[in-house]
């Protein structure tokens, strides 16, 4: 199984002489010279963006990022990228205790159904609300007995 290891690196103030049109560089093995073999598989491939061409060559930001995700993510990648956005089981059921929480019956602490952590409202509030919009987006990952 051929395993693609990407590293990105987003520079955003940094003067190299280059052609200010260059969006990036990539520093890795072809396609070809990969499946031809004979590579470490523990070396990622780099891709270097370079921040203030994007802004020159973009309206927004979201467009921007876009492009970007295009440049960099293989359509082949995009299920396993998203999956790494999958959140527990576990988790999910902690936000969505922690987002139903009773503030005004309940104490601000409380264990969570399993007895395992402690969920604290205040605290754990803004957590609850990014893992909930994830599990929405991307999925939840059912918990094993």
């Amino acid at each position: 199984m051929l395993h693609l290891l990407l590293a990105v690196i987003y520079l955003s103030f940094i003067s190299l002489g280059l052609p200010d049109a260059l969006l990036g560089l990539f520093d890795g093995l072809s396609l070809v010279e990969r499946a031809e073999g004979g590579y470490d598989d523990d070396i990622p491939d780099v891709i270097t963006i370079f921040k203030g061409p994007h802004e020159r060559c973009f309206g927004d930001r979201d467009e921007m990022v876009a492009e970007i995700g295009k440049t960099i993510i293989h359509p082949n990648q995009i299920q396993p990228v998203n999956d790494g956005y999958k959140v527990t089981e576990k988790n999910y059921k902690d936000a969505l205790s922690i987002i139903n929480w009773n503030s005004k019956e309940d104490s601000y602490v409380s264990g969570n159904r399993d007895g395992e952590r402690m969920n604290e409202y205040k605290t754990h509030l803004n957590w609850a609300r990014k893992t909930c919009f994830l599990a929405e987006a991307f999925g939840v990952i059912p918990q094993t007995v």
